[in-house]
């Protein structure tokens, strides 16, 4: 395998420092004093508490969402769905960031596109779940991406970044991918190359097992010709994609989609596989 360029290392880093400042600036807007997505979530969880009464709770949950809305462009959050009525509201978001692998026991950063939830009843309950994955894209990619781009820029980036989150958030309403391989065709040149993992919570954090699609490189659709079913799939992939997020973006939505995207098989046993540590859905209850 060829040595990954300088520029691309660099732009690697670029990526990460931009991502950092992004975050930094919209959860202090959202929570001040706050430098983290999942630290403005948990404060503003905290501030829903504290408020009396589900009407005043939705109106926090519909002004947070209208604040995401509003600062979506050139930025590296967006919106999966929200449902707001006078008394309730449940909201859902994307982030992207540079964090370390969703799996324990892997050593190795790059970004992460993670699902945030808040939701309000009527009754005045509720609660949120913060930093779900919903994608991981190895640091070694992204370099790969830029390489073999054309003219990759930070912003454009962050759109295939998104593309690749929203399809993992759509592969968990189907558990026939997990542990198989996943392609996506991203545009006319490039497809992301990668496996279907599920992630188990431990203990206090069992809610937050979760479906992700992890990107490990990717590959321009030229050099493709010998590997024809991969292709197929990141074609089937993005179709589905595009249908879901056009229409209402719901699991049942979801599925007959899904059923279009051939099932492709990945290696036994990768790297990944080998130094994760290993927790079943059964032992994590313990």
């Amino acid at each position: 395998m060829a040595p990954v360029p300088t520029v691309s290392r660099i732009f690697a880093d670029r990526y990460r420092r931009e991502a950092t400042r992004l975050e930094k600036l919209h959860a202090s807007h959202l929570a001040p004093g706050t430098a983290t997505w999942g630290d403005a979530m948990t404060a503003i969880e905290a501030r829903l508490e504290k408020l009396p009464g589900p009407i005043k709770k939705t109106a926090c949950v519909r002004n947070t969402a209208t604040y995401l809305r509003t600062h979506q462009d050139n930025s590296m959050h967006f919106m999966l769905g929200l449902y707001t009525r006078k008394r309730s509201s449940a909201m859902s978001f994307g982030t992207i960031n540079f964090g370390t692998h969703p799996l324990a026991g892997v050593s190795e950063d790059g970004v992460s596109v993670m699902r945030h939830t808040m939701l309000c009843r009527r009754d005045g309950g509720g609660g949120s779940k913060v930093n779900q994955s919903m994608a991981y894209i190895s640091r070694h990619a992204v370099q790969r991406l830029h390489e073999r781009g054309r003219e990759l820029t930070i912003e454009t980036a962050t759109k295939m970044f998104t593309a690749i989150g929203m399809l993992g958030f759509m592969l968990s309403f189907d558990t026939r991918h997990i542990d198989g391989g996943m392609c996506l065709r991203l545009n006319e040149d490039m497809l992301a190359v990668g496996v279907v993992r599920f992630a188990v919570g431990t203990g206090c954090d069992i809610d937050q097992s979760c479906t992700f699609f992890e990107v490990r490189t990717f590959l321009p659709l030229d050099e493709l010709d010998s590997r024809p079913t991969q292709r197929r799939q990141g074609e089937a992939a993005m179709e589905a994609l595009c249908e879901w997020v056009a229409g209402d973006r719901t699991s049942e939505s979801s599925k007959p989609l899904l059923e279009r995207i051939p099932i492709l098989a990945w290696r036994e046993h990768d790297f990944i596989q080998q130094t994760a540590v290993k927790v079943t859905r059964e032992s994590a209850h313990g």
